[in-house]
């Protein structure tokens, strides 16, 4: 078998069975290639590898000046290839387990201070859309301390902005539920409101509408293109469902008024 389709069957194999995030499998599909290219400079058979043999290419991985972290991603990619090579009938047990892991250091992560911090918010251009965006980012990761792939993985659903909390999918699929502050709720709803329709271009978005806070009355003005008509049309539509108790789609925290008179004028003039 080719050395790529047998990594790929390895990495469906770390997707599919073993039930592996997509980035950790990379990682072992990596760790596995450098390995099954060093028994190819060798002229060792996968099927012939012995203990000796990945002690040897251990000792080798160190000579190549990688960190004691890269290592032991390498151990943890080894092991899980012995146990598919268990599987496939090329070994009879797993010899990567005989590898000890190497002893990491512990060291204090470097963090930026307060001052940085806001500094680095206030850098952020919010004139414009994508300004507005990127705020709207970087204020969440901040007030709920998410890593880079919980927020590139972050769904509209699990954003609940009338509670200010979110639920995310951290490592090893567990939920945690993060409350966020008051100024990332701020930038959020104006991104989600004002901003995100725009950049979304021909994908259907959510009609945002409310009346009783801080203004009682709606003037809805825009080029005759039917976006306005079919607003007050989907606004009426839902408040009349509403009223003969059907669910309407709406956001969480939603209220429903009762309106007695609604006076509306549509036309150029």
């Amino acid at each position: 078998m080719r050395l790529d389709a047998f990594l790929d069957q390895f990495y469906a194999d770390l997707l599919m069975a073993e039930r592996n995030r997509q980035l950790t499998a990379m990682t072992y599909r990596i760790s596995a290639e450098i390995f099954l290219l060093w028994c190819q400079d060798r002229h060792l058979k996968l099927s012939k590898v012995t203990s000796k043999d990945l002690i040897y290419y251990s000792v080798w991985r160190k000579t190549q000046g990688i960190s004691e972290i890269t290592l032991a991603k390498d151990l943890s990619g080894l092991r899980a290839l012995g146990e598919f090579l268990v599987r496939e009938k090329y070994w009879t047990e797993n010899y990567a387990l005989v590898l000890d892991r190497p002893k990491l250091a512990k060291t204090l992560p470097a963090v930026l201070t307060r001052n940085e911090i806001e500094l680095l918010l206030s850098s952020i251009d919010i004139s414009t859309p994508l300004g507005i965006r990127d705020k709207a980012i970087f204020e969440l990761i901040y007030s709920c301390g998410l890593r880079i792939s919980e927020c590139c993985s972050l769904k509209i659903v699990n954003l609940h902005l009338h509670e200010m909390f979110i639920l995310v999918k951290g490592k090893g699929g567990k939920e945690r539920v993060i409350p966020f502050g008051k100024e990332a709720k701020e930038i959020l709803e104006k991104y989600l409101n004002e901003v995100r329709p725009t950049l979304v271009g021909d994908k259907v978005v959510p009609i945002n509408i409310g009346l009783g806070k801080d203004y009682v009355s709606l003037l809805i003005t825009g080029p005759n293109t039917g976006g306005k008509t079919v607003a007050l049309k989907t606004l009426g539509l839902l408040l009349l469902m509403a009223y003969s108790g059907i669910p309407i789609p709406c956001s969480e925290g939603s209220n429903i008024c009762v309106f007695t008179y609604i006076f509306a004028d549509i036309g150029d003039e």
